[in-house]
């Protein structure tokens, strides 16, 4: 897929309601990309799928990284990423939010509706671990506690 989904958005009107309809109207058409096959990126892209009607084939990718750059360049037409990856880029209007995915509207992009407010009752919110290798050192795991708490 050579034209991306911001661009079709942005021709629009960023309608992401007519987004949709165009998802609907065109079964198969649009790719989305993911950082990998049952990652919480790819599953998004399913649940939102599933819960507005549209089909899309997923594009798996080793990482947010290159899964956004194809994005940016045209080769895949749209992914479902966290915000801390793709929050810098559509900051720099590389690429367009169109929805977050979470219940409210998330305070790093404000003018972003969420996908319950486009009608689908999507609430998906990430969260992170902190890991280390198994059996550090005491001094260093209560400094880890006590440093992330």
């Amino acid at each position: 897929m050579s034209i991306r989904i911001h661009k079709l958005a942005e021709e629009l009107g960023w309608d992401n309601k007519e987004l949709i309809a165009l998802l609907k109207a065109n079964p198969g058409k649009y790719s989305f990309a993911s950082s990998g096959n049952g990652t919480s990126q790819h599953l998004s892209g399913e649940l939102f799928k599933s819960m507005s009607g549209t089909d899309m084939q997923h594009i798996p990718y080793k990482g947010s990284p290159p899964a956004l750059q194809d994005v940016m360049g045209g080769q895949v037409a749209m992914t479902f990423d966290n915000i801390t990856t793709a929050w810098t880029l559509a900051k720099a209007g590389k690429l367009r939010a169109l929805a977050v995915t979470t219940a409210a509207h998330s305070p790093d992009l404000p003018d972003t509706p969420s996908m319950k407010e486009l009608g689908l009752d999507i609430d998906i919110a990430n969260w992170n671990g902190f890991f280390v290798p198994y059996g550090p050192p005491e001094l260093v795991s209560d400094r880890l506690t006590r440093e992330l708490s």
